[in-house]
């Protein structure tokens, strides 16, 4: 496996994750959309496309975990949902365990 083929792994495996890392960051402030590309690309040490995170935004809102609003500035911000506080904890319980067990096989 090549090392582009294994950068390429590794995105995958971590784009799953973004959804919960997005409504995580949400949970401590709310964000624009270019703080929540530069918070993931920070923590990932990969830059993610507008278009994914915008896709993602976009369905958390559909799904009622974030909702959006616009400022006078005519800035859009996202702020995490009472129901995505409480799919967040929810996940946190259930996926955490599993992730780990996961990182633990993966790094043997």
């Amino acid at each position: 496996m090549s090392l582009i083929e294994l950068m390429e792994l590794e995105w995958m495996l971590m784009r799953g994750a973004i959804r919960l890392l997005i409504l995580a960051l949400l949970q401590k402030s709310m964000m624009t959309c270019y703080q929540i590309i530069k918070e993931v690309q920070q923590i990932t040490e990969r830059k993610p496309s507008l278009s994914t995170i915008h896709d993602i935004l976009t369905d958390l809102e559909k799904r009622k975990l974030i909702e959006s609003f616009t400022t006078q500035q005519l800035e859009k911000y996202y702020k995490i949902t009472e129901l995505g506080r409480r799919i967040l904890n929810e996940a946190r319980g259930r996926s955490l365990k599993k992730m780990m067990n996961i990182i633990n096989i993966i790094s043997e």
